[in-house]
Formats: C-alpha cells, sequence, structure tokens
C-alpha cells in the first residue's frame, strides 16, 4: 500500500455482522492523488477536476435514490 498524507474520512458503517467489508476511507496521498476505498471499490482520483467531477455526480445520485441507502452511507 502507499503513503498516505492525510486522511479525510474513516469509518465503519455499520457494525451488523451481515455487512462484509463496511468500511469508508478517504485520503490524500503525497502525490496528491485522492483515494477513497468502498467495499470491493478502489477509486483514485488524481487531479482537481476528477475529484469536483466525483463529488458533483456522486451528489447527484444520492440526490436522485432519495432514502434507498441512508443506512449505508
Amino acid at each position: 500500500m502507499g503513503k498516505v498524507s492525510e486522511t479525510y474520512h474513516d469509518t465503519l458503517i455499520s457494525d451488523s455482522p451481515d455487512r462484509n467489508a463496511n468500511r469508508v476511507r478517504v485520503y490524500r496521498s503525497p502525490n496528491d492523488e485522492v483515494t477513497i476505498h468502498f467495499r470491493n471499490l478502489k477509486i483514485v482520483l488524481h487531479d482537481i477536476h476528477e475529484i469536483d467531477e466525483w463529488r458533483d455526480g456522486f451528489n447527484q445520485a444520492l440526490n436522485n435514490l432519495g432514502d434507498w441507502f441512508k443506512n449505508d452511507i
């Protein structure tokens, strides 16, 4: 694993035993890439444009889904 220079978010979503990978980690590496680990996903955002694009798209998706995933996020 690479070196983490700044951690933004690190939490367990739910501590119930039926959850498999219930940890969310968001951190910045020394080369200014932001990495998001969630379940089986590892999303690496290389520059500020990708970070803004991902943040806007994720917010739009959450608004469209309503309360479907309120206990997951």
